[in-house]
């Protein structure tokens, strides 16, 4: 018992060693969407989806969501066992009896057997071709999943959990292996008694568990859960034998509750973390154990080699690269900011807080390093022909033996790169100097730069050829041999790097802040890459030498490039690098060590990089116009739906972040389109009308696998004026237009013609009546008239009286000829030739004429337009037969004013002559008269003035005895 105790004791102190390092892990909480804590149970399906049995319920996980899936039926939140059958339905039940499957994104009772189990008992179950087949601690139910009958009830007393093999189940009694053949009515057999004592010394049944299978090569074992002890065996199928299994100790006392076989090796998952063994040699032999403290319910590998991992208490946990490694150095270390290559095993780093330790990769022990000045570690590098490390800090250096462990301060302050020139001489790159330090005679010491205060990166001394690489603040610098110096461009431009290596065929390789890695060969650039030539970024953190390749740090992940191929390898966040903030890198014989802001790593050279296989990209939604359709392969749409979003999405772990697509539009463009990073949608605004096909594809896809391809055509018809049957409507309706738009044209044009015409012979007779009215006015009576009166003033030698008469007959003549060639003249104009024609009648009367002009005060007879020789003729009338035949005083009265909308002219002619009645008898009685031109001449020239005219002129007569009135209506014109 004692050999044991210090057996174990002594297991328990390697593995330890073991233990200080593990798979690199990503924590999936809250904070990412994780919907619970407590998970029993989880699979991947054949799509690439994982689901989760969890406290709250059934999750799907596609990369970016978890979407929970339940029902109304059913009971309580917690569901257990999870399976997928061969249609791609997933299966899951919970300790209420019920069983349930996903089918079409909802959750569907299949059967409910809470009458035939007991009610809080925790039943496993498989689905075999059209059955479910369920086990409980006493009884094993075949139901057929067609019709829902319970085809088979067996006792199953005390079995284990069942382990499907091919055609086979194995399940483990309390003392006992039992077969069941599904190809033969699901026939139960014995097959093997374990022979167990299950009562202790008092007789009393030793507690018991559940058994597990499992299986590692060609040989399949059990695990036996007896007194709180897990026990393991051998089970010889062939020759019906069981033995112990050796070398799983470290689980005895441990409780193990699932099992994962993966390439040879066989992973526990238990209530202390995940224990990984190798069966060779008739016995396991311990490989690794990692997530310590974590009760692990459930271990998986998806189909991009991402190791899953369900916890009873601490949610999920992914590694996505096996093969990627975190050494648990000193967690107040983690901020390193440099490291270098002690040996084959060991490697001596500074941090940003001013430790140093040096770590065995081999043993992982740690020796730290104790200085009294804390500030940052700036450099290392390791004397190997000494065996001193020399170390500089920003505000002191020291020089550790690494024999003794003991240390000197030293004048290496502020160094950003060491390099060895031989073994004697050092090249230590400053802020502000370059300089060669002799190690053995400090008065050899001298500055390479010609410049003071030349601020330097890196550098390198390549050893063949005896030259120098120097990385200052403005160029790139090669020194030869006698350290003559010359500048080393690209196309006329200074390079501006930060880290330099060799590969071994003598070619120097310089990253730079900004434009990627050159190559150069004897001063001169001869290669470079970038992101468009393969690099992540073009940002370069650090580089170094592994043969012929080349290990390249960027601010987006670790790359190696063949250099003699010309291809990169990538390492991301995806397979496992924590952070991208990189300070050093050393290369060793099967791994790589890197070290960064969140501690130190390395991975194994020749398995890291995993096979990524191209991601099945489905459909997941679509949006038209704003507006959530369920998904088809074909749609027929309106011309105004024409906004279309697709969303996509590749399952796997983080895919959203992690994955990238190519995508086209058919009808639109031929190209394919890469997306960014986190996007998984695209949209399409004010589509023309017309027939497309989306098509969507993983990156990684081969671009000419058109199975690969996932797609979705859909038809945008045409605005009906687009259609053929609204052009030749159309082309009717204008023809149509046009035909009545020019008939109404010609006959407007006909009537403006006839307008035109009728206007010309409107004005032609206009002219001919304005003519009859001067006529009339320069009647040969009333020129006998004048001319008589002013002969009579010549006879009475009335010099002065003729004369000023015959002026005034001489305007009035003038008046009368200047306004017969207008249509309209100014009011002013028209009582000008009213008086003076008045004034010669007047004189004619020999003053028996009285007679008075009156103009309403808001007339402007200035502004105010009338027909030319239109008033006279109604005066004359008034005197020639109303006041000539009139015995004594004669009066006329002639009045102007407007109506009240000063619209309207009105002029009206009173005299108190013998009226019109008595006027026309004297006419019948004459045996010859004077014919009135100037009457009937007016009258036909209001006939035509008033032509087509809305507002027309009009004459009202009102006569008696006492004498006439005449009113005219004339139409204010200005």
């Amino acid at each position: 018992m004692n050999n044991f105790k210090i057996f174990f004791h002594f297991l328990l102190l390697f593995v330890n060693f073991l233990f200080a390092q593990e798979p690199v892990h990503v924590h999936l909480t809250e904070k990412d969407g994780l919907p619970d804590i407590e998970f029993y149970n989880m699979i991947e399906d054949s799509k690439g989806f994982i689901w989760l049995c969890a406290d709250k319920g059934l999750f799907r996980y596609n990369g970016s969501d978890f979407v929970n899936f339940s029902n109304s039926e059913k009971r309580l939140n917690s569901v257990f066992g999870v399976k997928e059958d061969s249609s791609g339905r997933i299966w899951c039940n919970n300790i209420s009896g019920q069983f349930f499957y996903v089918q079409n994104n909802e959750l569907i009772t299949f059967i409910d057997l809470s009458n035939l189990l007991l009610k809080g008992q925790l039943t496993e179950f498989l689905i075999y071709e059209n059955h479910l087949v369920v086990f409980s601690n006493s009884e094993m139910f075949v139901v057929d999943l067609i019709t829902k009958k319970i085809l088979q009830q067996k006792d199953n007393k005390n079995s284990g959990s069942p382990y499907q093999f091919e055609e086979t189940i194995f399940i483990a009694g309390y003392n006992s292996l039992q077969q069941i053949n599904l190809k033969k009515d699901f026939l139960k057999k014995d097959l093997i008694t374990f022979d167990l004592q299950l009562k202790n010394s008092l007789g009393e049944n030793i507690e018991t568990g559940k058994s597990q299978f499992f299986r590692s090569k060609d040989y399949l074992f059990c695990k036996k859960r007896l007194n709180r002890e897990s026990v393991f065996f051998n089970l010889d199928l062939k020759h019906k034998k069981i033995k112990n299994v050796e070398g799983l100790e470290l689980l005895k006392q441990l409780q193990v509750i699932s099992i994962f076989e993966n390439e040879n090796k066989v992973w526990f998952a238990t209530n202390n973390g995940v224990y990984i063994y190798e069966y060779f040699e008739n016995k396991f032999h311990f490989i690794s154990k990692f997530l310590e403290n974590e009760y692990i319910t459930k271990i998986i590998k998806d189909k991009d080699e991402n190791y899953w991992f369900t916890t009873l208490t601490n949610g999920v946990f992914v590694i996505p690269n096996i093969h990627v490694q975190e050494y648990k150095i000193n967690k107040n270390f983690i901020n390193i900011s440099c490291l270098t290559k002690l040996d084959d095993s060991s490697i001596i780093y500074g941090t940003n807080k001013g430790d140093v330790s040096i770590y065995n990769l081999d043993t992982n022990d740690e020796k730290i390093i104790d200085f009294s000045n804390t500030s940052r570690v700036s450099a290392l590098i390791y004397n190997k022909w000494n065996n001193k490390t020399y170390i500089s800090k920003d505000e002191i250096g020291y020089t550790f033996n690494n024999a003794t462990l003991l240390s000197k301060e030293s004048d290496f302050l502020s160094v950003k790169n060491f390099s060895f020139i031989g073994k004697d001489k050092l090249l230590l790159v400053t802020n502000s100097n370059v300089f060669i330090k002799d190690l053995k005679d400090k008065k050899n010491d001298f500055s390479l730069s010609k410049e003071l205060k030349r601020r330097g990166y890196s550098s390198y001394y390549d050893a063949t050829t005896k030259t120098i690489y120097v990385a200052y603040v403005d160029n790139l610098v090669f020194y030869d041999s006698l350290y003559q110096s010359k500048n080393i461009t690209i196309n006329n431009n200074s390079i501006y790097a930060n880290t330099i290596s060799q590969t071994k065929d003598g070619i120097i390789w310089v990253g730079t802040f900004k434009k990627g890695i050159y190559a150069i060969k004897e001063g001169k650039v001869i290669a470079e890459f970038n992101s468009k030539k393969g690099l992540l970024s073009n940002q370069i953190e650090s580089i170094k030498a592994d043969g012929n390749k080349l290990w390249i740090a960027t601010s987006k992940g670790i790359q190696l490039l063949d250099t003699k191929k010309n291809t990169f390898k990538s390492l991301t966040k995806r397979d496992g690098i924590k952070t991208y903030l990189i300070s050093g890198i050393e290369v060793f014989d099967n791994k790589v060590v890197f070290s960064s802001d969140k501690g130190m790593f390395s991975f194994a050279k020749d398995k890291v990089f995993k096979t990524v296989n191209p991601s099945q990209v489905y459909f997941s939604g679509i949006e038209i116009n704003e507006k959530e359709h369920s998904i088809t392969s074909f749609y027929e749409l309106e011309y105004n739906e024409n906004n279309i979003k697709f969303v996509f999405n590749a399952n796997g772990f983080q895919s959203l972040e992690n994955k990238r697509y190519m995508y086209r539009l058919l009808g639109d463009n031929e190209n394919w389109i890469t997306t960014d990073k986190q996007v998984n949608s695209v949209k399409y605004n004010s589509l023309p009308s017309g027939d497309y096909t989306f098509q969507i594809k993983s990156i990684l896809s081969d671009i000419n696998d058109s199975s690969s391809i996932k797609e979705i055509k859909f038809v945008i018809n045409s605005p009906f004026w687009q259609k053929w049957w609204f052009y030749l409507l159309a082309i009717f309706l204008i023809t149509l237009f046009f035909v009545f738009y020019f008939n109404v044209r010609i006959r407007k044009l006909k009537i403006r013609q006839n307008e035109l015409l009728e206007k010309e012979i409107v004005d032609k007779q206009l002219v001919l009546y304005q003519l009859e009215n001067l006529r009339s006015q320069m009647n040969p009576h009333f020129i006998f008239n004048a001319l008589n009166s002013i002969q009579e003033y010549i006879v009475l030698n009335e010099r002065e009286l003729a004369s000023s008469f015959l002026i005034k007959f001489s305007r009035l003549i003038r008046i009368y000829l200047d306004h017969s060639r207008e249509n309209e003249v100014f009011l002013k104009e028209e009582l000008n030739a009213l008086d003076i024609y008045l004034e010669l009648e007047k004189n004619r009367f020999e003053d028996l004429l009285n007679y008075t002009i009156n103009i309403d005060p808001e007339i402007n007879s200035s502004k105010v337009k009338i027909p030319s020789l239109f008033i006279q003729p109604y005066v004359e009338n008034s005197i020639k037969h109303g006041l000539l035949h009139k015995d004594g005083i004669r009066n006329l009265d002639i009045k102007f004013y407007l109506n009240s909308t000063k619209t309207l002219l009105f002029c009206e002619i009173i005299d108190n002559g013998i009226g019109i009645e008595a006027s026309e008898l004297l006419k019948k009685n004459r045996l010859q008269y004077h014919k009135s031109f100037a009457t009937n001449a007016t009258k036909k020239r209001i006939e035509l003035i008033n032509t087509n005219k809305k507002n027309k002129i009009e004459i009202d007569t009102i006569s008696s005895s006492k004498g006439t009135k005449i009113v005219l209506k004339i139409p204010v014109t200005t």
